[in-house]
């Protein structure tokens, strides 16, 4: 929802904003930091999987006989050679040292390519976010992660020695099995791509495991050479199936519920299946006796971890089915009916009731609350959430986005909508972190699409006037922001009907996109804009509403009839706009508007319905109004809202005089042209 006018309250904690730098697309510096990623795993995984016969020093030397490494790590095949080259002249310290210079100088050619890359905010990120160990899916995901590479990495170590210790095969053929692994692991980092799209990444990344933890007990009956170089490759197919898919299960919506945390998330969850990987051989080497062969104590080892880790993984994976197979008995249920109606004279087609963030989402309404508001809108079929930069600080749209994340909503459902002119909060100071000039328009859009974890909105909003700024200025940046992607459609908020036409005249005149929509309050009590200034703009550029506080922030719900309640928005809310309204109660204007109030309650219950329910139906009657932004503080009052199209067919003409008489206060039509 909106507030009636002037600034929203700001509060001392600064945001920082994202960067104009527009994001690469397949250009030169996306492919220097393709470049730059590549060395980082080449001087990282290429030794980590050439050393994977460490194993084999438990004799305080390394074996001249070494692996060929992989194929599947570019890096693991280059430092075998090198070592050995290098380990027969100068001895293994040296050669150490010699890696360990080219991985400095490679590290520090990657870190300079990688730091091309835009970036995408200059706030700073944590390098551990503890909360999220607070959340049982992200939580059982993580302890699933380090099982599969405490599990996994010991097959990696002791490949070699079982093959020739216990098989007899020969050092030469021995050395290969990391390459057959690795290079088969290639095919198992392929199938995600293709498996992925069709069954999601949770069930991949569970059947991958649950295919490494059978062929781990397989292991210990492997008795032949053959048998065991199969092992290896369907070992390796399917590890590298969950090494694959394990980064996109990470964001999935229940366990990463906001993109803005991604980088978090993924980098916690590589570090603990990091701890894993250096773990698991040192426990194998424990249980086991390479030296003579007995490997039995390390194999189930091996084979029950793995086994854990798909058990956490599949607490995570029904878990989800649970939800799935819940939402679709409660489709079962009678389906409430929707309204779509189009913006104005564009092809978007938006729900007639949409729900708003203002004085609620990350104000008096909890998270969790937020969450089950908007997770019933959406059940209900709305499809069009509005936000702003000023509404919480920017926490009305973190709390949208997460929400979106959270429930895995298909973004081509959603319309989504953030204003821009309040934005003095989010920098250090104040002169250009608000307005509609060309650089807050640009910049207050970028940050509000990182808090929501979104690449673009449908609907951008100039969120008042800016007379300060020329008007040319302010469409030339809306327009920027749509040719950029950033936006489908821009429009305003509580501007005059000249302000618009204004507007107007200029995009016309370069050829430019106007104002598709404006967003003004409109209710039974404040109906001239619409209803009279507005009416040319219907006509000439086909304007659509998307109107706010239609129920005048609760006044028309005939709770204030009879006093203010401590828990309605009045009793609760420090918002001035709000306090402006309750000081008006006392006067003798306000008795008379309460005293209108409540002789609509006659007619609300000859209808069958309640005064909200007639408040909203009567704005929605209004042709010209798209949709009708509501607020709610629990999802109750969202199933009580979309019963208002069954009333809507009741208002006849005669109802509709009926309420006229009693409001008293139909406006005269404008009759001056404006365009």
């Amino acid at each position: 929802m909106e507030s009636p006018s002037g600034d929203p309250q700001r509060s001392d904690v600064i945001h920082e904003v994202r960067h104009e730098k527009p994001a690469t697309d397949g250009g030169l510096v996306a492919w220097l930091g393709v470049v730059g990623a590549w060395l980082m795993f080449f001087i990282t995984w290429g030794p980590a999987g050439s050393f994977g016969v460490f194993e084999a020093y438990y004799k305080s030397r390394m074996l001249s006989s070494y692996s060929e490494s992989t194929i599947a790590w570019i890096g693991g095949i280059v430092f075998p050679i090198l070592f050995n080259a290098l380990e027969p002249k100068v001895g293994f310290g040296w050669t150490i040292r010699v890696f360990g210079f080219l991985q400095l100088v490679f590290g520090l050619a990657a870190l300079g390519l990688l730091l091309q890359m835009p970036q995408k905010s200059t706030k700073p990120r944590r390098l551990f976010e503890w909360r999220a160990f607070t959340e049982i899916p992200y939580t059982t995901f993580c302890v699933g992660c380090f099982c599969q590479y405490l599990s996994y990495w010991i097959p990696l170590f002791y490949l070699v020695t079982y093959g020739r210790s216990v098989l007899g095969m020969s050092d030469a053929m021995s050395s290969y099995l990391l390459s057959i692994l690795h290079g088969s692991s290639a095919v198992g980092r392929i199938l995600p791509n293709l498996l992925m799209p069709k069954f999601g990444a949770m069930p991949v990344v569970f059947t991958s495991t649950v295919m490494c933890a059978v062929l781990l007990f397989a292991w210990i009956a492997i008795r032949q050479s053959a048998g065991f170089i199969v092992f290896c490759v369907l070992f390796g197919i399917s590890s590298g199936t969950f090494v694959a898919a394990n980064p996109v299960a990470t964001l999935h919506p229940t366990i990463t519920p906001s993109l803005t945390i991604a980088g978090e998330r993924l980098g916690m969850n590589w570090l603990i299946s990091g701890l894993g990987t250096l773990l698991g051989a040192p426990i194998a080497g424990t249980l086991s006796r390479p030296d003579n062969g007995q490997f039995l104590h390390a194999q189930v080892f091996t084979g029950c971890i793995m086994v854990g880790a798909a058990l956490f993984i599949v607490n995570h994976t029904f878990h989800q089915f649970g939800n799935r197979l819940f939402v679709i008995l409660k489709k079962k249920e009678k389906k409430r009916k929707m309204e779509y109606r189009f913006l104005g004279r564009s092809g978007l087609q938006v729900s007639a009731i949409s729900l708003g963030s203002w004085l609620t989402y990350g104000g008096h309404v909890d998270k969790d609350k937020a969450f089950a508001c908007m997770k019933a809108a959406y059940d209900c079929g709305i499809n069009f959430f509005d936000c702003a930069e000023g509404y919480a600080d920017g926490e009305g749209e973190r709390i949208v986005g997460e929400c979106v994340c959270k429930f895995g909503w298909k973004r081509n459902d959603l319309v989504i909508s953030t204003k821009i002119n309040w934005g003095g909060s989010y920098g250090e100071l104040a002169a250009n972190n608000y307005g509609l000039s060309r650089k807050h328009i640009i910049e207050g859009l970028d940050a509000s699409l990182e808090r929501m974890g979104l690449s673009y909105v449908d609907l951008v909003y100039a969120h008042r006037p800016d007379r300060k700024t020329p008007i040319e200025e302010t469409v030339r940046a809306f327009n920027h922001v749509i040719n950029m992607g950033k936006a489908f459609y821009w429009g305003t908020s509580q501007w005059s009907a000249d302000e618009i036409a204004t507007a107007w005249r200029y995009a016309d005149k370069l050829g430019l996109i106007g104002p598709t929509m404006e967003q003004p309050e409109y209710n039974m009590l404040t109906r001239t804009k619409v209803e009279s200034e507005f009416v040319h703009l219907y006509r000439e550029v086909g304007t659509g509403l998307t109107v706010f506080s239609p129920l005048a922030m609760g006044l028309l719900t005939g709770k204030y009839n009879d006093g203010i309640p401590d828990d309605s928005r009045l009793g609760v809310s420090d918002d001035k706009f709000v306090k402006l309204t309750k000081s008006e109660f006392g006067n003798e204007e306000g008795k008379k508007m309460l005293d209108k109030i409540a002789r609509l309650k006659p007619v609300a219950e000859s209808l069958g319905t309640s005064q909200a329910i007639l408040a909203l139906a009567w704005v929605l009657k209004n042709k010209n109004v798209s949709s009708a932004i509501t607020g709610a503080s629990r999802p109750e009052q969202i199933l009580e809202s979309v019963k208002v199209f069954s009333i809507l067919p009741k208002l006849t003409d005669e109802i509709m005089e009926e309420i006229d008489n009693i409001l008293g206060n139909r406006p005269t039509p404008y009759t001056s042209r404006f365009i």
